[in-house]
């Protein structure tokens, strides 16, 4: 499938855990998709060290692994975590992210 400014997207099962094809992202409504770079660049994530991953710029795909791994971790622990919504407040006033200076 193709989705804005037609990137490749893939759908993620997150309750399953893992990617669908697409007829079976067809029956799941509450497949999150995400670009097939950003599938990409968590695969690529997956085999590096702690210290290189925390220092991989991630690019377009942060912010849709943020809110996938927001959305794994809130299915394990059966509620939204709370360090997630006051991360993102932090970061409103970080002037690295555009926030108040």
């Amino acid at each position: 499938r193709r989705g804005p400014a037609g990137r490749e997207v893939v759908a993620v099962d997150v309750e399953a855990g893992g990617t669908l094809c697409p007829a079976c992202a067809a029956g799941v409504p509450d497949a999150v998709r995400i670009e097939a770079a950003s599938l990409a660049v968590l695969r690529r994530l997956r085999g590096l060290s702690w210290s290189e991953a925390t220092g991989t710029r991630l690019g377009r795909a942060e912010e849709e692994l943020r809110e996938l791994l927001d959305l794994q971790v809130a299915r394990l622990i059966g509620q939204p975590a709370r360090a997630t919504r006051f991360v993102r407040e932090l970061e409103r006033f970080s002037p690295r992210s555009g926030g108040v200076s």
